[in-house]
């Protein structure tokens, strides 16, 4: 296996982001309650890799699919409360395991992002030491571009002169960045938060910890 880049998303990967999960799954539940109350968690959880693969705010899409008639409405309720909560990277928690791993995959890779992410998070992980173990730290906030959107993955190895080939994306969300990745001929590895089928020729390796990298790179 010639690898030369790894690139790590943040939320789900670096990071646990269950609290916010949580969190947002519970805000929109109760707002599409109001309209349709047979609706369950479940039913939002179900249909969560299909809205993965589209390109639009997750939970907007979660409204326009099961309430399309008051998407908008809901999108602005949805809005609000979110913004008299805590905040996305606030409730985010940089795995303890993350510096260490990054410390030792960068004495044989280069480490880069490719994440839906606002800048913010990077103080979080600088905090955490983590980022100083990468070469290429920027993310969605900086290019303005978000996955699934193949672009933002070439746009990042542009930027290094990194080849697909040669590349490694770490990822929890098969939809949203391992299926691009893998179309343009990236290695990857799902970070397995859930217990699902996966798609054939789509994930390369599984693992279950950041430090189960170790043992395959």
């Amino acid at each position: 296996m010639n690898i030369n880049w790894i690139f790590f998303d943040v939320g789900g990967v670096l990071s646990d982001e269950s609290r916010y999960f949580n969190f947002r799954v519970n805000i929109d539940l109760d707002i599409i309650k109001k309209y349709k109350p047979e609706v369950t968690r479940q039913d939002i959880l179900n249909i969560w890799p299909k809205i993965s693969a589209i390109q639009s705010e997750l939970d907007e899409s979660v409204f326009r699919w099961f309430i399309p008639e008051a998407a908008d409405e809901a999108i602005a309720e949805m809005r609000e409360r979110k913004q008299s909560g805590p905040s996305y990277t606030e409730q985010q928690q940089i795995r303890p395991e993350a510096a260490a791993v990054a410390y030792e995959l960068s004495k044989k890779y280069k480490l880069g992002l490719i994440a839906n992410q606002h800048n913010a998070i990077k103080e979080k992980l600088t905090t955490a030491g983590v980022l100083k173990y990468f070469q290429h730290t920027s993310i969605s906030d900086d290019y303005k571009l978000e996955k699934p959107n193949p672009e933002i993955f070439r746009i990042t190895l542009n930027e290094v002169g990194a080849d697909a080939s040669n590349s490694v994306m770490i990822d929890d969300n098969i939809e949203r960045s391992l299926i691009p990745a893998k179309q343009i001929g990236m290695t990857t590895v799902w970070y397995q938060l859930e217990d699902r089928d996966v798609q054939a020729n789509i994930v390369d390796y599984k693992i279950r910890s950041l430090n189960d990298l170790l043992s395959i790179f």
